[in-house]
C-alpha cells in the first residue's frame, strides 16, 4: 500500500521560524510565557526523564482514554520501562519536554534516524489544552532539531490534518 509521508523540512528555507514569528503565534506564546519562561528541554539521559515520567504518562493515558478508549501505559506495565530504556540510548530516542516555568505544557518522544526524527508520541497537559500545546511542541521541536543538525521531522503517514499542516512536502512510502 502506498502512503503519503508528510515531512517538515528543517534546513535552509524552513518555515518553522517564520511560523513562530507570526504575530498571532507570538501573542499566544507570550500568554503561555506568563505562566513562566518557555523552555524546551531535551532529555539527555534516563535520569533526566525519570522525574517527570509519571506525570507525562498520566497526561498521555488520559488523552488516549478520552479519544481512543485505551490507556496504553496503564494497560501495558512494561511500556514505561521500555521508554526509559530507550532513553538509556540517546542516539536512538529523542525525548523532549516543553515547559512554562515549572509546568509541563507538552512533550514528544520520537526515534532518531540519520537526518530525521520520527514524529512519535506527543503528550500535552490537559490543564493547558486551549493554547494548542501540540502545535507549540511541534514548532519548538522543529526549531530544536534544526539546531541539532537534523534535516527533517518525519511526521509519519496516517493521522489527520494535524500533521499535514506542518508538512513542507510529502514523499511516497510503502
Amino acid at each position: 500500500v502506498r502512503c503519503d509521508r508528510p515531512l517538515m523540512w528543517l534546513g535552509e528555507g524552513s518555515t518553522v521560524a517564520e511560523s513562530l514569528a507570526k504575530k498571532g503565534n507570538k501573542s499566544r506564546l507570550a500568554r503561555l510565557a506568563r505562566i513562566g519562561p518557555l523552555e524546551l528541554e531535551v532529555f539527555a539521559s534516563r535520569q533526566a526523564l525519570e522525574p517527570c515520567c509519571d506525570e507525562l504518562i498520566s497526561y498521555y493515558d488520559l488523552r488516549q482514554e478520552a479519544v481512543n478508549q485505551c490507556a496504553p501505559f496503564r494497560e501495558d506495565p512494561l511500556k514505561r520501562e521500555f521508554y526509559l530504556r530507550l532513553q538509556d540510548h540517546p542516539d536512538l530516542l529523542h525525548g523532549s519536554v516543553l515547559r512554562a516555568g515549572a509546568h509541563i505544557i507538552a512533550a514528544h518522544f520520537g526515534l532518531r534516524n540519520r537526518d530525521s526524527v520520527q514524529f512519535g508520541i506527543v503528550i500535552h497537559s490537559p490543564f493547558l489544552a486551549s493554547p494548542s500545546p501540540g502545535k507549540w511542541i511541534t514548532l519548538k521541536l522543529g526549531q530544536q532539531l534544526a539546531a541539532e543538525g537534523y534535516a527533517y521531522l518525519d511526521l509519519t503517514p496516517g493521522g489527520d490534518q494535524y500533521k499535514t499542516r506542518f508538512a513542507s512536502h510529502t514523499t511516497q512510502v510503502h
